[in-house]
């Protein structure tokens, strides 16, 4: 069974979510944060998700924050990507679930 991650920013969902098969995870994609309904889609999200992986400069503090606080909510490990590049952002969720 392969492990979900959420991803939440970045900006092309397509090399997200191809990286995700290549590693063998199954991605749940949000894209830059919009301020209708941001509440319920994270929790949707991460509630489904075994790892979550927030892309820092595609999102603001309070969005990020707003993440973290869900994730721990869901008891779900999450980090802070600093680059925006697909592959990294797969391979750090991963190992969070390690």
């Amino acid at each position: 069974m392969k492990s979900t991650i959420a991803v939440l920013g970045g900006h092309k969902e397509k090399v997200f979510l191809e990286a995700g098969d290549r590693l063998g995870a199954e991605v749940s994609f949000l894209k830059p944060f919009k301020k209708s309904h941001i509440r319920s889609k994270l929790m949707k999200i991460i509630k489904r998700a075994d790892s979550v992986v927030i892309i820092g400069g595609c999102c603001s503090h309070k969005d990020m924050w707003e993440a973290k606080r869900i994730a721990k909510l869901y008891g779900r490990t999450f980090c802070v990507e600093r680059s925006q590049g697909a592959a990294n952002a797969i391979r750090k969720g991963l190992m969070l679930l390690k």
